[in-house]
Formats: structure tokens, sequence, C-alpha cells
């Protein structure tokens, strides 16, 4: 088989698959997918399934593969249609990423949606869907809102980091181990800081009740964002439309007050 033949069968065989795990992947789990053996075989596996998918639905409105000469391969004939098998490849190719972008969104859906609720339960006793947990809850959430927020996050030490989700933000979810990453800082506070949660959570200004470094502001210019890992996470508090969401991370509990 000539070399250019073998690209496009190799691409064909593992770049769908991988767009089609990264476009849900990237609604998700807001990160790269991991690049290891196991990744390949599950862009293969999924390759498979858009090939086959893609296939049915083509033979169901024409067979472009035996008129263009495609499938069984005829290069005169295929020379005569470039154009088309061209944009046909590139459908094929591209299609994927927003195929699992949807399939993501749909998956978010069903999480948190009330009027997804008797789905939500027959997926759950199939094994097709599992439980969210607190955090998968909160973030859901969060993304269905817009996907903006104001975000405290009580660390391990009692200490508190304030800050605000939105563009740029990353919040991976089950299964993956529960990363944060907040694109915009409004202060830090150290453990035992005498205004609490509560007034973290406002947008008055505690600097002028309390000094560093019991309250540390964030100026806009050395503002460059927060990573935290969810093993330094004792809870998360966020702001959603005037009501309050705590994510206890230590035992997975979650609550709400007004």
């Amino acid at each position: 088989m000539p070399a250019t033949e073998t690209a496009v069968v190799i691409a064909l065989l593992l770049a769908p698959g991988f767009l089609m795990v990264r476009g849900y992947g990237r609604r998700r789990h807001r990160r790269a997918s991991e690049r290891d053996v196991y990744a390949i075989l599950e862009a293969l596996v999924a390759s498979a399934i858009w090939l086959a998918f893609a296939w049915l639905v083509i033979k169901r409105f024409g067979d472009p593969f035996h008129d263009w000469g495609i499938l069984p391969h005829n290069a005169h004939v295929l020379g005569e249609h470039e154009s088309q098998a061209i944009l046909l490849a590139f459908a094929l190719l591209v299609t994927p990423y927003g195929v699992g972008a949807v399939a993501a969104l749909l998956v978010d859906q069903i999480g948190v949606a009330e009027r997804c609720k008797t789905l939500r339960k027959a997926l759950r006793k199939l094994g097709l869907l599992k439980t969210s947990s607190a955090w998968d809850h909160a973030w859901l959430s969060v993304f269905s809102n817009g996907g903006s927020a104001r975000v405290v996050v009580e660390l391990c030490d009692g200490s508190y980091i304030a800050g605000g989700y939105g563009k740029g933000g990353q919040a991976d979810l089950s299964p993956l181990p529960h990363k944060l990453y907040l694109p915009r800082i409004y202060a830090y506070a150290e453990a035992g800081f005498p205004g609490g949660v509560g007034e973290l959570l406002t947008e008055g200004d505690p600097g002028s009740k309390y000094p560093p470094p019991l309250f540390q502001p964030v100026s806009e210019e050395n503002n460059t964002g927060v990573f935290v890992d969810g093993s330094q996470i004792r809870a998360l508090y966020v702001v959603l439309n005037s009501h309050l969401v705590i994510v206890k991370e230590a035992d997975d509990e979650i609550s709400g007050h007004g």
C-alpha cells in the first residue's frame, strides 16, 4: 500500500476517536487527555464506533465510496472526485470533536437537570452513569450557569483563597483527581481569619478592617490565577445565583444555603 494511503488509513483509525475523546474531555475534564497506551486504545475503539456509524449513514443516503473510487480503490475514478473525497475525509476526521462535546454536554445535563431525574435513575441502574460526587454536582451547576461564579477555597491548613471561576478556569470532574484552577484571585486569608468565609464571599473590602497577613488582597497586575490540588482542599464555597453551595471535600458532602 502506498505511503499516502497508509497515512490516510492510520489517520482514519486514530484521529476521529482521538478528537471525539478530546471533545468530550474538554467539556467534562477541562484538560488534555492522558498520553498513554490506554488513550490510544480508547481512540481506536471510538474511531471504530464512529466509522461504523458514519458508514451506515452514508450507505443510507448514498455510496460515495464506490462512486468516487474509494472502496474498492480505483485511482482513475478517485482522481475525478478528488475534492469530494477530501471533503468527505475532512468531515469524518473533524466532526467527532463536535460529537464528543455534545455528548459531554448531554451527560452534564443528565447529571443535574431536574427533568432528567427518571432517565438518570435508569442509567444508574444499568451502570451507564455513575452517581455524581458533591464536587461534580457543584461544578456542573457552575458550568450550566454560564461557567462563572465567586469561589472561596478553604485549604487543609485552615487558610483561604478567594477568587473567581470564569473563562480559562479548570475544574476536573470524576473519575479524574479533583483539580481546580481559578483564573482570578481576589485575596488570600490566613487560618483563623476573623471575617470568616462570609466576608470573603462578599464583594466588599475586608482589607480596610484586617491588615496583612490576615487578609492579603491580590492586585490586578499581579493576578495570574491559582492552581489547587483537590488533596489540599478542606471545603469549597461557591456563590451561584445568590445561592451558596458548600462542598466538604473530605467526606464529599454537599449543602446549600439561600
